[in-house]
């Protein structure tokens, strides 16, 4: 890669655009120089910007790199064109900032906005890659060949870092060949063999609390027998060969409760049997004993039972009776009913005369105001009425008045407008009239000048001594001259077309401004006329308003209709009055009425009620009773009858029943004897609990040999995956142990070290090359050896100096300034190569080195350039940053940057 042109605009502390042109075949060693601060390495930032979105000493991201002195409006961006091999690519690259907007908000402000990041790589041929932010970053690596960090060791070392590489302690410098040459994966295999050990351990570890669980729960067949199981790591047959015998002991248990509980259910099934035929005998002797009492209750009954068959008789004659005592309490019910509707007569007959006398009192006061108000309301309802018309023929006087002066109005804004266009008119017939002046004034100029002009012509063809046409003189002493700017006939003619047709237009307005005065005439006696009907027509409707009552039509309907409303109330309520009076004169009547078909009715009541009483007392003697009295006395209602009835006939039946039944029972427990039941529930119940504890010991028994089984089958699985895991610990732990050189005996160097050191010897090797030209033959740099490596931390990438003089290795960190800057420059293009070499085919034919030089001797600082010579040579660009005055003497190639108060710019030397 070889840098062709750069263009950065309001990047860093260069406020507009500056170029640096390093042309199309630049090579050799060139000079940044300038003032501290004026934008030297900003040069290399812009450049490792463009590339990967980064500075180049990575400390400042894009965003960081807008230009303090720039203008807001300035856009902010970095243009790289480069070459690889043969084509030629080009960058361009702005980051997020804030500008002013190119647009107005509503208030017509220019506003803030952010600007987002963006790339844009143009390919060879002329087209633009098309991708995203990330993917054209991963394309211009693609291209390159090499990343950031790649790039800033090998093609752009920046201020102090190639000395932060060569006096870095061996863990930084391990993160630093990292990152440079993707050694993670080896840190990554070092890490995976860690944690596939570390697994296998974890798994061993579980697999011992596994086993050591299940040995915890393998338990004994009696609780009184003692058992432990130890979990032996080397040995485990004897624990099997136990929980074997365990196995075969609980299965022989198993066997053994079985036929208990066999025998447990025959005899509990013949005790059952044994105490369902005691019960049966038992309820037996029960029953008798019961049927017995039950009859010496019905014998001490027997006389009650006989009083209550004689209360029945007496109350079945009794029951002859009621018909007549029914008659009779019917008969006197009815007179009674009678004589309190007669006491119910005499006191609202009184209230009906006077509620009759006071209807008959309103209905006189109804008709006396009807006869007064009827008439008048009338009248006025008619008045109303005829008024109405009145009210409408107001109401079109109003809206003709209304009509009329809105048409006023109307006439009025035409006439304003007439008067405006005559006015108008009046101005334009004015200017018509000075242009028709004017272009008269031209014809005759025009002419005149013609006339003139002729007369020149004629004038220059005069002679001495001969006639003039015009006058006929000889002599000839003022001739007419001939015109500068001849007028021609058509000249003339067109200057009198125009004269001809300004003045044609000038009459063609007078004619329309005199058309439009008389129809301002027209309507302003139009206006005049409108004026006369509106006043006229608002004259008649406010004398005809002032003989109306009311409003409007509106309102006089209103008082019609209230009017209608207060006669028709009158009438309703005169009407309401009679029907109130027609009511209580009919009611009055009925009352009257009805007391004297009641005093009739009552009179034949009590004829009746006599004959009924006399016929119940002849049927109480009929039938032998002494007296009303003792008729009441045995008298029994119809359900009390019946009720009687079903006891006789319930208490005969049960008698009957109860000695059929003792009868039975006496013989079924003939030659039998009760039998003791609660003994034989007793045993009963002991056997069930036996049965019981058999039971919960089977179960038991299942749990404990279920459990120990499972145990058993467990740990056959568990002890055969233990000598599995045994074996991938062994072998994981010993390839963790050296990979991550924890390995005993060995040296303590980890994989990934072991690779990088390897390319640390190629780079030292490479770096000798040039440090040994550079320092007269001094000192060279060298590995530390493996056994004199530290066995504590990250070991494995320790630099020392080794002393061609005096034979004799010291540390880096003891050299000098300016031996230190030529063992870190010699490391940094050591670095370089090999990177490049490992890269494959990446071409880096530009290198920038930053700073350094004046720390060295006159003599180390040619040897210093020298080298860089000889690398560049005829195919390589090397840009150096530095303050030496010595340099600008020996470098002829200068790239000067320079700063004011209005930012850096940048040119180049002459």
């Amino acid at each position: 890669m070889k840098p062709i042109k750069l263009v950065m605009s309001a990047f860093g502390s260069y406020a507009g655009e500056a170029t640096v042109d390093f042309g199309m075949d630049a090579h050799g060693i060139f000079l940044i120089t300038g003032d501290t601060g004026a934008g030297k390495t900003t040069i290399f930032d812009a450049i490792c910007y463009a590339l990967y979105d980064r500075t180049s000493g990575g400390a400042r991201e894009g965003s960081d790199m807008r230009s303090q002195y720039a203008s807001p409006d300035v856009a902010t961006f970095v243009e790289f064109t480069f070459s690889y091999g043969e084509q030629i690519y080009s960058i361009h690259r702005n980051p997020r900032y804030t500008r002013i907007s190119k647009r107005k908000d509503k208030d017509g402000n220019y506003k803030e906005t952010t600007e987002q990041p963006g790339v844009e790589l143009i390919l060879p041929d002329g087209s633009a890659f098309v991708g995203k932010l990330r993917e054209t970053n991963d394309k211009i690596i693609e291209i390159i060949g090499l990343d950031a960090d790649q790039f800033t060791q090998i093609a752009m070392i920046a201020q102090g870092e190639f000395m932060r590489l060569l006096q870095a302690p061996s863990n930084k410098r391990k993160e630093i060949f990292g990152r440079i040459f993707n050694t993670r994966i080896y840190w990554q295999i070092q890490d995976a063999l860690h944690e596939r050990a570390k697994k296998c351990y974890g798994e061993l570890l579980d697999n011992r609390k596994f086993c050591e669980m299940q040995l915890s729960g393998v338990r004994a067949i009696h609780k009184e027998d003692e058992i432990s199981l130890q979990f032996s790591e080397y040995d485990v047959q004897p624990i099997m060969n136990e929980l074997e015998q365990l196995r075969q002991a609980g299965k022989d248990e198993e066997s053994l409760i079985g036929q208990q509980m066999e025998e447990n259910t025959k005899r509990r099934e013949q005790i059952r049997e044994e105490c369902v035929r005691g019960e049966h005998i038992n309820e037996l002797f029960r029953h008798l004993e019961q049927m017995r009492t039950t009859q010496k209750k019905l014998e001490a009954e027997s006389a009650l039972y006989e009083q209550r068959s004689n209360q029945l008789k007496l109350g079945k004659r009794a029951a002859l009776i009621y018909p007549e005592e029914n008659r009779a309490n019917s008969c006197r019910k009815l007179l009674e009913e009678s004589n309190e509707r007669l006491t119910q007569y005499e006191t609202t007959l009184p209230r009906a005369r006077q509620a009759l006398a006071q209807w008959e009192e309103q209905q006189e006061l109804g008709k006396k105001a009807q006869q007064e108000q009827e008439p008048k309301l009338q009248a006025q309802i008619a008045a109303l009425k005829e008024a109405l018309p009145k009210y409408e023929q107001a109401q079109e006087y109003y809206r003709t008045a209304i009509r009329q002066e809105q048409k006023t109005g109307q006439v009025q804004n035409q006439l304003t407008k007439q008067q405006q266009k005559v006015e108008e008119l009046q101005k334009q017939l004015l200017q018509m009239h000075e242009k028709a002046v004017q272009a008269l004034h031209l014809y005759e100029q025009a002419n005149d000048s013609f006339i003139a002009q002729q007369a020149g012509i004629m004038a220059a063809q005069l002679e001495e001594g001969s006639p003039c046409p015009v006058c006929g003189s000889t002599s000839h002493p003022h001739k007419a001259p001939l015109s500068e700017s001849p007028v021609t006939q058509d000249m003339v003619k067109k200057a009198k077309q125009s004269w001809e047709k300004a003045e044609k237009e000038e009459t063609k307005s007078n004619e329309e401004l005199a058309a439009q005065k008389e129809e301002l005439l027209q309507k302003q006696e139009e206006l005049h006329k409108e004026q006369n009907s509106y006043e006229t027509a608002k004259a008649q409707y406010e004398l005809l308003k002032g003989q109306l009552e009311l409003q409007n039509e509106s309102e006089a309907k209103d008082q019609i209709h209230q009017l209608e409303e207060q006669l028709k109330d009158l009438q309703d309520k005169l009407a309401r009055v009679q029907q109130k009076w027609q009511q209580a004169r009919d009611a009055l009547t009925q009352i009257v009425s009805a007391k004297q078909t009641e005093e009739e009715q009552n009179q034949r009541l009590q004829q009746t009620w006599k004959e009924a009483q006399n016929a119940f007392e002849q049927a109480i003697k009929a039938q032998q009773f002494q007296s009303v009295e003792e008729y009441g006395k045995v008298r029994l209602s119809t359900e009390q009858i019946q009720r009687l009835e079903q006891e006789l006939t319930k208490y005969h039946d049960t008698c009957v029943r109860n000695k059929e039944a003792l009868l039975q029972y006496e013989s079924q427990v003939e030659g039998k004897e009760p039998v003791d039941v609660e003994t034989l529930h007793r045993q009963q119940t002991e056997l069930e609990n036996a049965g019981k504890q058999l039971e919960a010991r089977k179960q038991e028994l299942y749990g404990i040999n279920h459990r120990n089984q499972e145990a058993y089958e467990k740990l056959q699985g568990l002890f055969q995956r233990r000598q599995i895991l045994k074996q991938e610990y062994e072998l994981y732990s010993n390839l963790d142990k050296t990979a991550n050189g924890n390995l005993s005996g060995s040296a303590k160097l980890d994989f990934q070290t072991y690779i990088q050191r390897k390319y640390f010897e190629t780079i030292v090797r490479e770096a000798n090359k040039r440090l040994v030209k550079m320092s007269g033959n001094q000192f060279i740099l060298q590995c530390r050896s493996l056994d004199k490596l530290g066995s504590q931390g990250a070991v494995g990438l320790d630099l020392d100096v080794y002393s061609l003089v005096n034979d004799k290795t010291r540390d880096v960190k003891t050299l000098s300034g300016g031996e230190s800057f030529m063992a870190a420059l010699s490391m940094a293009l050591g670095m370089a190569d090999v990177i490049q070499n490992t890269a494959g085919k990446v071409r880096m034919d530009t290198m920038f080195v930053d700073e350094g030089f004046g720390s060295l001797d006159d003599e180390s600082r040619e040897e210093a350039i020298k080298i860089l010579n000889e690398l560049a040579g005829d195919r390589r660009l090397v840009g150096i940053i530095s303050h030496v005055t010595e340099l600008k003497e020996q470098i002829d190639r200068k790239l000067v940057v320079a700063k004011d108060e209005k930012g850096s710019k940048v040119y180049w030397a002459e």
